[in-house]
């Protein structure tokens, strides 16, 4: 039955390759398979990679232990996945899949994949995941009355980035292209955001959402599903 699931999943992945990066749920302790989106030679083995939580770098995904990279299909397969596997993998340097690993024992069923399209998107669970050059709302963890300040902290490093005062907005970062606003609730709007906009975001030092701008490059050619 895993197998068959595994399946369904590459099919699926596939079929939407034009969309851009996928996003996939997979529960933890489950098999995850991650298909290459774009072409790759027919005697070619991908490299792939993943972002390396909290730094500026990539590492190189080997097939050992719990990973291993298909030479004939050009996936790459995670067994018993962990919440540590979560993140942007990338099949030779382009982004292919964001995999999201959710805690608890899950029935097969828990199994979901998405594409990211949907703007004005509120965080689910404190994460949220879009592509660049799409907008989202960033609520704040409770009612807020009086003044507000949104931060945003990227590697330890934690900067403001809006005050909102009355019905004004008071930016204090450089914003040329007056990507952050705020809503009438208090909520931080982020305007076609950029990958550099991932970050965990704070509402007056609360932890509010912590967001992933998934790059939308994506050079693969069109598949097409019979």
């Amino acid at each position: 039955m895993r197998n068959v699931f595994s399946c369904l999943l590459v099919f699926v992945l596939g079929c939407n390759a034009t969309a851009g990066t996928n996003e996939l749920t997979v529960p933890e302790n489950r098999t995850a398979t991650l298909p290459c989106l774009h072409g790759v030679g027919g005697s070619d083995v991908p490299t792939w990679s993943r972002d390396v939580r909290g730094k500026e770098a990539r590492e190189n995904i080997a097939s050992r232990g719990r990973f291993h990279v298909s030479t004939e299909s050009k996936t790459l397969k995670i067994q018993r996945v962990q919440p540590g596997d979560s993140g942007l993998y990338y099949c030779d340097g382009k982004a292919a899949v964001y995999l999201k690993v959710t805690e608890g024992d899950a029935s097969e069923r828990g199994y979901s994949t998405t594409t990211a399209t949907t703007t004005q998107t509120k965080p689910e669970s404190h994460h949220a995941v879009i592509k660049e050059k799409e907008s989202i709302t960033l609520p704040c963890p409770r009612s807020v009355d009086g003044d507000v300040t949104w931060s945003r902290e990227t590697r330890g490093i934690k900067v403001d980035l809006l005050k909102i005062v009355g019905d004004r907005d008071i930016r204090l970062v450089h914003d040329p292209f007056r990507a952050y606003s705020s809503l009438a609730d208090k909520s931080l709007h982020i305007f076609k955001a950029s990958v550099s906009h991932s970050a965990k975001y704070f509402c007056n030092d609360e932890p509010a959402a912590e967001l992933t701008v998934i790059p939308s490059g994506n050079d693969g050619g069109a598949q097409k599903c019979n």
